[in-house]
Order: C-alpha cells, then sequence, then structure tokens
C-alpha cells in the first residue's frame, strides 16, 4: 500500500518528530481495535517505519464483552497484520471478571485489563512503548472529562504525545480526518456499538456535550485540543520544579522500599503548586509511574502534612496510607506479595522458605553449651534450642497478626510486631522473615531474636541446631551432625 503521498502520514511524522514521539530504532506496539483510529494508527507506523527505524508489533485486545461481533473484529486486525507482513498477537481478557472482583465499572475494567494486557505484550517482544489511536477529539473528551471532576492543571493538560511507556502519534489528528484516510486507501474500519452507548459517560461527552459546545464554537475540539498542549507546558514546567525540589524534601531508605519519608518543614516552605507535586511524585514514586491520585487526595495528605488534619493518620485505599510522625510524613504502599504457606522442618532437614534456606539437625547437649559459650544464644544465622522444649512438628511460616514471643529478660511475652520494630527489621523485609514454631508457639525469629523458653539448659541432653541463610547464598556448613 503506497502512503509516500499521503499528507496526513506527512502531518503524523512531522508530529511524532517535533514531539520525540518515539526514539531511535524503537520497538513499538500498536494497539489496534480495528476502528478507524487504529486502523489509521497502524498503516501510518507502518509507512513511517523504515523512516524512523521503528520495529513494530501488532497487539489486539479481545475483552470478552460483545461475542461474535468481538470475534470478528479480531480475526479483522490478525488479517490487516497479516497483509502488512507484521508480527501480531491476539489476547483475550475477562473483563467483567476483573469488574467483579476489583469493584470497578466495566469501562474502568476494559481500560486497566486492556494496557496491562498491552504491557505484557511490550516487555515479552523488548519493545519500547505501546502506541494508541488517540486524536484529537480523544484529547478534547477528555479534557472535558477532567474538567466535570474537578481536575487541577496536570489533569486538564491530559494526554500528552508521549509519556512513559505510551505514545500518541496521531493526537493532533482529527477522528473525521483518520475515517477518511482509511477509506481514501480502501479499508472498512470495524465498529463497536459500545462507543454509542450513553450509559458510558465518555460517550455522553461525545454524543451530548460536544455538540452543545460546537453551537458555540464550531471548532470547539481544536480549540480544547489546543487548551490542553498549553497547560501541558506549564504543567511541565512546574513539574519540573517539584523534581527539583523533590530531593531536599523526600527521605529515602533502600532497606524500606515501601516507603518513604516527606520533611514537613521543608515540604510547607514550599509554594502550594510545588508542594502538591512534590507529593505526588512521591506517590508515584511508590506505587508506579501508571498510579495516580485525583486531586482531592493529594491535598488530604497535604493537609496532614501541614497538621491541619487533627488525626496523625490518612488511609488512601487499597493499603496506601500516610502517616505524620513528628516533623516527618511517612508514606506506606502496600505490600503486594502473598503471604508464604507454612513449611514443615525436618530435624535433621533443610528445606527453603521463601528467600531462606534452613537447616536443622541434632547435636549433644556438651556440644550445644560449648556452642553457646562460643557463641551465645544465638547468632543472626543459628540458633541452638533445647530439643525436648522446641518439641515436634516444627514449622516455618510468616508472621500472623496477634504473633507473641518471650524474648529473654522478659517476664512476660512481646508483640512480634514490636520486636521488628525495635530491631529494625526493613518493614519490606518483616513479612517475608522465617518464624521457626513448635507446640509451644514462635521458637525463633530468624536472626532477631530466642525464645526464653526454648533455651539450652545445664539440664538439656539434646538440643537442635537451626542455621539460616538467604537463598541466593551458601548455609555456612558443614551439616549439623545427626
Amino acid at each position: 500500500m503506497d502512503l509516500t503521498d499521503s499528507s496526513l502520514l506527512a502531518s503524523v511524522a512531522d508530529f511524532c518528530r517535533n514531539h520525540a514521539v518515539f526514539g531511535p530504532a524503537e520497538g513499538v506496539v500498536a494497539a489496534v481495535s480495528g476502528g478507524a483510529d487504529s486502523l489509521c494508527l497502524l498503516l501510518c507506523l507502518h509507512g513511517l517505519a523504515p523512516r524512523l527505524g521503528l520495529r513494530l508489533y501488532v497487539a489486539h485486545v479481545h475483552h470478552g464483552l460483545r461475542g461474535p461481533e468481538a470475534d470478528e473484529d479480531a480475526e479483522f486486525v490478525a488479517s490487516q497484520a497479516a497483509a502488512l507482513g507484521l508480527p501480531y498477537e491476539i489476547m483475550r481478557v475477562d473483563t467483567a471478571a476483573y469488574a467483579s472482583s476489583h469493584r470497578c465499572s466495566i469501562e474502568t475494567a476494559a481500560r486497566e485489563v486492556r494496557y496491562r494486557a498491552l504491557r505484557e505484550v511490550m516487555t515479552r517482544v523488548g519493545a519500547g512503548c505501546v502506541a494508541t489511536g488517540h486524536t484529537e477529539d480523544d484529547q478534547a473528551e477528555t479534557v472535558l472529562l477532567h474538567l466535570l471532576r474537578g481536575s487541577g492543571l496536570d489533569g486538564l493538560a491530559a494526554m500528552r504525545p508521549r509519556r512513559g511507556d505510551l505514545a500518541r502519534p496521531l493526537l493532533n489528528q482529527s477522528r473525521q480526518a483518520t475515517a477518511a484516510f482509511c477509506e481514501a486507501h480502501g479499508l472498512a474500519a470495524r465498529h463497536d456499538r459500545t462507543n454509542d452507548d450513553p450509559a458510558f459517560r465518555r460517550n455522553a461527552v461525545r454524543s451530548q456535550l460536544l455538540p452543545v459546545l460546537e453551537q458555540f464554537n464550531p471548532r470547539a475540539r481544536a480549540a480544547l485540543a489546543r487548551c490542553a498542549a498549553l497547560l501541558a507546558s506549564d504543567a511541565d514546567y512546574l513539574r519540573a520544579g517539584a523534581r527539583a525540589a523533590f530531593d531536599a524534601v523526600v527521605e529515602k531508605d533502600e532497606g524500606e522500599p515501601d516507603e518513604l519519608r516527606v520533611a514537613r518543614e521543608p515540604l510547607a516552605l514550599l509554594p502550594g503548586a510545588l508542594r502538591t507535586r512534590v507529593l505526588r511524585l512521591a506517590v508515584e514514586q511508590l506505587l508506579g509511574g501508571g498510579a495516580a491520585l485525583s486531586a482531592r487526595m493529594i491535598e488530604e495528605i497535604d493537609r496532614l502534612a501541614s497538621g491541619e488534619n487533627e488525626g496523625g493518620r490518612l488511609d488512601i485505599g487499597r493499603g496506601f496510607r500516610a502517616e505524620r510522625r513528628g516533623e516527618l510524613l511517612h508514606l506506606f504502599r502496600p505490600t503486594l506479595r502473598a503471604p508464604l504457606p507454612e513449611v514443615r522442618l525436618p530435624i535433621p532437614g533443610r528445606i527453603l522458605f521463601g528467600d531462606w534456606w534452613l537447616e536443622a539437625g541434632i547435636v549433644p547437649g556438651d556440644e550445644a553449651r560449648a556452642l553457646l559459650v562460643r557463641d551465645g544464644i544465638t547468632t543472626r544465622a543459628e540458633a541452638v534450642c533445647d530439643r525436648e522444649a522446641l518439641g515436634s512438628p516444627v514449622i516455618v511460616r510468616g508472621r500472623r497478626p496477634g504473633d507473641r514471643l518471650r524474648p529473654l529478660g522478659l517476664s512476660g511475652t512481646k508483640k512480634v510486631q514490636d520486636i521488628l520494630v525495635d530491631h529494625k527489621v526493613p518493614r519490606a523485609a518483616r513479612d517475608r522473615l522465617p518464624l521457626v514454631v513448635g507446640p509451644l508457639g514462635i521458637a525463633w525469629m530468624v536472626g532477631v531474636v530466642l525464645d526464653a523458653r526454648v533455651v539450652i539448659t545445664e539440664r538439656t541432653s539434646e538440643a537442635v541446631l537451626i542455621r539460616a541463610a538467604p537463598a541466593g547464598s551458601r548455609v555456612n556448613r558443614p551439616n549439623p551432625p545427626v
């Protein structure tokens, strides 16, 4: 298909060059639904690939919502990619199940599962970005949707030609132009009827609100897109200022990847526009660049930091929270790793528990007491327990709510959570720390503390020696004798 004389293709090429939409020789996953916009995207990228040095892949997401019609869309995209000699992948996702499990709308679920699937393809093929067919019309709709939500400057700046791993090379083209382009090249694009349903808010803005605005300005869509571009320039300037202030205000601890600490006094000295952006950058760093909080939630965090919020803690949802402690504001993201299942520790024997190897053996009481004199009751790498007091069976598991043990020197028990805090165990490591548990309860918090009830005495005839080491290293042995 000859596209060399296309004015639209030349316009897209200029736009990509002026806005650095693609890197040199970049791998690009084209998200193609089969509609006119995405079909135009596919043809343009195919035409531009030689001059831009792009490696092009085609991906189509079947959302599992429209039955045979959606199957036909997938087949159409596959045939178009094959006709152009491009590698392609059709991915099927269960949007309804995702919406139910995440308690969100079908519209939100479709967007989230679509981008997740597209990014999986991007990672699999080693591409640098996902390209979408968003147009000037989509930009105008997005500006209005964000305006109706009460968004600030960043929201009204809407979509960017390139942000992170998302590229939008058609953002300066109208929907009318993409349809005409497909028609001119003899392609009958697919039509998704759900795009006509006003029950979806974007569709209602497109079919009901924009026509009203066009009565005041026939070029309302272009005007809204131009407004977004102007605001984007201002937003980028403020974001650059926030990045410069970030390192002076935010404290990072490599041992605590799930936590950031914000110095409240330096934060308070920043102008409001920078202050909220520093907080937004901190949230993005914790939750990932694709995550976002509403302007209202950022304002709530700002109020907590300033002390205007009466409480000292703010639960933001999905496990993310902020806490004010003295002169610092602590931001925590949820621990996303699933709890580790418990594993029985054979004595003698060796097991892998999460990121740890644990090895146990039996030693005579005299030898155990010699170890006690040499090394103390417990070291970071090993513990010596009275075999009878330890009991059987012995399991290894992670911590649970309400866990307690009896450290030496205390008359009673102490919460595991408090011990972890006292010993400055990094938050990210706490749920992965092995606990050796016998019938009486927790005997050893690996590398932290031994329970007083299993400590060897002069009456100990046999002891259990337990050694531990991270899975990436070698356990310091020879094996404990049987």
